[in-house]
């Protein structure tokens, strides 16, 4: 069944999910893991270990690839996937790759009701000290892009950069023009409210993308907004936990973003990273393509004799009046009247149905099997990691959480 329904944000959802697929566990064959993600509008997930050769297929999204090339040792790292809802696809444009670190989309303004175009750029780059080839320059060269789009709209930039920048200013304090002459095209940094971070330190890379939010007025979300008042870790490892993953957004899109969250560890979908999500004020009209057998009536039991019983029942005289009511009707060549000519045509279908069939039992082999292996020991396993990791992301500086999570 088709419906249109009127969003007033967009949402967006950025995961390094340290590979997708295994020997021994696929994450797109988990439920849990999928459902994780479709709740989204656009997610990201980096770090999926995958090449072209494979296909992430989820329903109602398309599938976006970037993926590096086959390494020495034909093994796939690192590789990034954008989704996108299919009923949002129509105002988003995808622009043209220039690396395997990085993909740059265009929210178009006219279909979301947005004062300007979005340019939404979604990046994985490795740490300092496992540099790929292409590192180097990957974070100059998303400067490059942002200088160039930001003429033309606003900018997201979200992944994770592997960049640690403690709790340093990512704007100009107390900028202003009363003493000194500046170039008439010069943007006085806005008085905006100091980020903070559950992360200190700050690393060469976490400096560079300091410098990054300056030089072009983007400002860094976490720490900083409803849903992550106090900056926490986004990554969680044995000797300690730290903020390398970011949502950063133009100054002026500020105003737009109406939630932004560092979710709990998960620890059987990531290695060491959480998920990071975020709304962003819009307003638009998209099409929902609804599962039609979830909207299913119940099923009913055809024998020999059921055609002439149905026939029977459609003879009826409160059903015989709602065909003829039906045929009266004339139904515009519009969407809410063609729904609502099915509506009816079902409702005698059914009613029908009900006066002459018999129902079927529901069916139980909807319940979902779990595997020969998967017993309740290991559920058990299962979600007692689940619930340390949880207190691990809760009480980040407990050193005896930690190490009872990872030893």
């Amino acid at each position: 069944m088709i419906n249109s329904k009127t969003s007033s944000f967009i949402s967006i959802c950025s995961w390094n999910v340290g590979g997708l697929v295994s020997k021994s566990y696929n994450k797109l064959k988990d439920n849990s893991f999928i459902q994780g993600l479709i709740s989204y509008d656009i997610f990201f997930l980096s770090e999926t270990h995958i090449g072209f050769d494979t296909s992430i297929n989820i329903e109602g999204f398309q599938y976006i690839p970037v993926c590096r090339p086959v390494s020495s040792n034909n093994r796939n790292y690192g590789g990034l996937a954008i989704l996108i809802r299919k009923s949002i696809r129509n105002g988003i444009k995808i622009l043209q790759n220039t690396s395997s670190e990085y993909q740059w989309i265009k929210l178009l303004k006219n279909y979301f009701g947005l004062e300007s175009d979005i340019f939404a750029c979604f990046s994985y780059i490795s740490p300092c000290f496992f540099k790929q080839k292409s590192d180097a320059d990957s974070l100059e060269a998303i400067v490059r892009d942002i200088n160039s789009y930001r003429n033309n709209g606003h900018i997201v930039l979200c992944g994770d950069l592997n960049a640690r920048t403690g709790i340093d200013l990512d704007f100009i304090q107390t900028d202003n023009d009363q003493h000194l002459p500046l170039d008439p095209s010069y943007i006085i940094d806005a008085d905006i409210n100091r980020r903070k971070s559950e992360d200190s330190k700050i690393d060469d890379r976490g400096k560079q993308l300091i410098d990054l939010c300056i030089s072009t007025r983007m400002r860094i979300l976490n720490g900083r907004c409803i849903g992550d008042s106090f900056g926490k870790f986004t990554c969680q490892k044995p000797k300690g936990a730290s903020m390398v993953h970011y949502a950063i957004v133009s100054e002026e899109l500020l105003k737009n973003i109406m939630y932004f969250h560092v979710h709990p560890f998960k620890p059987l979908f990531s290695d060491c990273h959480s998920k990071l999500s975020l709304n962003l004020k819009a307003s638009f009209k998209h099409t929902v393509y609804k599962n039609t057998e979830e909207n299913m009536p119940q099923s009913y039991k055809w024998t020999k004799y059921s055609p002439g019983k149905f026939e029977k029942a459609l003879k009826d005289k409160a059903i015989s009046n709602k065909i003829k009511s039906f045929l009266n009707t004339t139904f515009d060549v519009q969407e809410t009247c063609i729904n609502q000519a099915c509506d009816v045509f079902d409702d005698i279908v059914i009613s029908a149905a009900n006066l002459s069939l018999t129902k079927r039992k529901p069916s139980k082999s909807n319940v979902s099997k779990c595997k020969k292996w998967y017993d309740e020991d290991l559920y058990s396993k299962r979600r007692e990691l689940n619930i340390k990791a949880s207190k691990m992301f809760r009480q980040p500086f407990n050193k005896v959480l930690r190490n009872s999570y990872f030893k």
